[in-house]
């Protein structure tokens, strides 16, 4: 059958297109001949996937007006296989183990299938793809999505039936239905008589220069750094994180509603880091961080929807406040912005979602998720906690560790990995050298953050 599916319209967003968001799962296999059935097992149920949903063995290609479309490409979502066991170069999964799975171990070009950003690279834009790295002791398993088609909880529903089908459990209906989604159809719009207003200002790109990041594009920034950016991961214990929250919710306003871990620790990252930046802005900078948010519920999706539906929240507070406010405060204003009692992403959603289908092809280059954002003061973050990376299971048990491998980043870009069983988040943040320097060395970070690199 042919395909000629049209993406969901924040899928047609150009800064989008040929963007990948990568996730690597590492397992501990036994031994060679283990770790290549694993292998086989991964090829089959790539194959059954796309019987069932062909859309993830396909391509997205640009039709003549500019509209973006998924098209046939291949009979199965495409394997890669790179066999490092006997490269000494190569860090085993006990040594990796060791090290807690750092940046500095698992970098893009070799353990993902294609980049991050592929702007540059001419041939077919697949979907889905994955790629096998074969260690010594294990198997890291890494996975590719096309950002213009779905978002990382799309990935995780997608990675979910794979899992399925590697161990022969039949697809219900209700993943059939969701999995094959009408995309165009899905985010509701708003009426003929919306006219766009000041909710879409964050979103439209400024006539300056800019810089392509995975959220989409952000400004070049009037902050040189005197040392090259780099990926490096903290860890932060079960133990560390209940304090933490406790901490925080200690210094909540009277009368406040409930915040979650992760409202704690964006604001703890929120005002540490600014702090760390604190002695080259002066104490009247605004400082913004935009928070990526899953859309789904405030638009009564199915939540495993496999397509693309995110949005942002956007804070801006002074450096002087930032480093000065309790910490309740700042996780407060984040926690309104994403309460349903008091949230407008939904209406902003479906603002976006109007305004991009109203837009032409060239006109939507005009617009992205972090399209104000200035990485060497700002953050732009996504948090993975809640994404059940640990619970994938292709039937040789869950993994040890999920990590995003490391990627040319653009400054000031955040991710909070997925939450281990025990509780355990790792967060990921690119920096340059001495904003970094300076983070590890500051006291209340370190009270809670274990630095892994």
């Amino acid at each position: 059958m042919a395909l000629n599916e049209d993406l969901d319209v924040f899928g047609h967003q150009p800064p989008l297109h040929k963007l990948y968001t990568q996730i690597a799962l590492c397992y501990a296999v036994a031994d060679a001949e283990a770790t290549h059935a694993n292998i086989e097992v991964i090829r089959g149920g790539l194959t059954v996937l796309s019987k069932s949903f062909p859309w993830t063995a396909g391509q997205v290609v640009q039709d003549e007006k500019g509209n973006l479309r998924i098209q046939n490409l291949d009979k199965a979502p495409r394997l890669t296989i790179k066999d490092y066991s006997n490269d000494k170069e190569i860090p085993s999964l006990e040594q990796m183990r060791r090290a807690k799975f750092p940046f500095s171990m698992l970098n893009e070009s070799i353990v993902a299938p294609c980049p991050t950003l592929s702007h540059s690279i001419d041939g077919p834009v697949p979907t889905f793809l994955v790629q096998a790295n074969i260690l010594r002791g294990g198997l890291l398993l890494t996975f590719n999505a096309g950002h213009d088609v779905m978002d990382l909880v799309g990935q995780h529903f997608i990675m979910h039936l794979l899992s399925k089908a590697c161990k022969g459990e039949p697809f219900t209906p209700e993943d059939l239905t969701i999995g094959n989604p009408n995309r165009p159809s899905m985010i509701p719009l708003l009426d003929t008589n919306y006219h766009p207003g000041p909710e879409l200002a964050p979103q439209r790109i400024p006539p300056a220069p800019t810089t392509s990041t995975p959220e989409g594009t952000a400004p070049t920034s009037p902050f040189p750094p005197s040392s090259p950016a780099t990926w490096s991961y903290f860890l932060f214990s079960p133990t560390s994180l209940a304090a933490l929250k406790s901490h925080t919710t200690s210094t909540l306003p009277s009368s406040s509603p409930h915040i979650s871990t992760d409202d704690a620790l964006t604001a703890l990252l929120y005002t540490r880091l600014t702090a760390a930046r604190s002695s080259r802005l002066p104490p009247s900078t605004p400082i913004s961080l935009a928070r990526a948010v899953d859309a789904r519920r405030y638009l009564s999706l199915p939540g495993t929807y496999p397509g693309l539906c995110q949005n942002m929240t956007y804070h801006t507070f002074s450096v002087e406040e930032l480093v000065s406010l309790p910490l309740g405060t700042i996780a407060l204003d984040l926690r309104c912005a994403i309460d349903a009692a008091t949230s407008d992403v939904g209406f902003r959603t479906r603002a976006l979602a109007t305004a991009l289908t109203r837009a032409t092809a060239e006109e939507r280059a005009g617009f992205s998720f972090t399209a104000n954002i200035d990485g060497p003061k700002d953050m732009m973050l996504s948090s993975w906690s809640k994404v059940e990376m640990y619970e994938v299971d292709f039937g040789w048990g869950k993994p040890e560790a999920v990590r995003r491998p490391g990627f040319d980043g653009v400054e000031g870009l955040v991710y909070f990995m997925p939450k281990r069983g025990d509780g355990e988040v790792v967060v990921g943040v690119f920096l340059r050298g001495e904003d970094l320097e300076r983070l590890r060395r500051d006291e209340v970070w370190g009270r809670w953050a274990e630095f892994i690199g």
